[in-house]
């Protein structure tokens, strides 16, 4: 069962990444080197603040030994809170971070790309050990 679980995860896995990579080849021969680069450095900021923010959230719930109904409910309405903070964060600091960057036209694609991040977050039911 253990060896089943771990193979449709490591399809899951090679899926997504192989899915990734067409886009951003198709994305690469269509957007020019400017834009595309725009379009990294959004993306490495909503991945990063869902890999601190609320992967973790839900990593935690899937390793405690017997988590009950109420704490993964908990998990889920704290993941969808965070996950609702950290897109108004990315549009607060939009500007800011097309100055840091010193990357003109940052802000509009962070603000667009950041809509993206209310849908990456993942239910810790989905992650229930069965």
């Amino acid at each position: 069962r253990a060896a089943t679980g771990a193979m449709w995860i490591a399809f899951e896995t090679m899926g997504v990444q192989a899915i990734s990579f067409v886009v951003f080849v198709v994305m690469a021969r269509f957007v020019e080197p400017r834009d595309f680069g725009l379009i990294s450095i959004s993306f490495i900021a909503i991945q990063s603040l869902k890999n601190l923010m609320v992967d973790n959230i839900s990593i935690a719930i899937v390793r405690k030994k017997s988590p009950t109904e109420t704490e993964y409910t908990a998990v889920f309405w704290i993941t969808i809170v965070l996950s609702i903070l950290a897109f108004m964060a990315l549009i607060a600091l939009a500007a800011p971070a097309e100055w840091l960057f010193n990357a003109s036209g940052l802000a509009p694609v962070v603000k667009a790309m950041s809509i993206a991040f209310l849908f990456l977050w993942e239910s810790p039911g989905r992650m229930r050990r069965g």
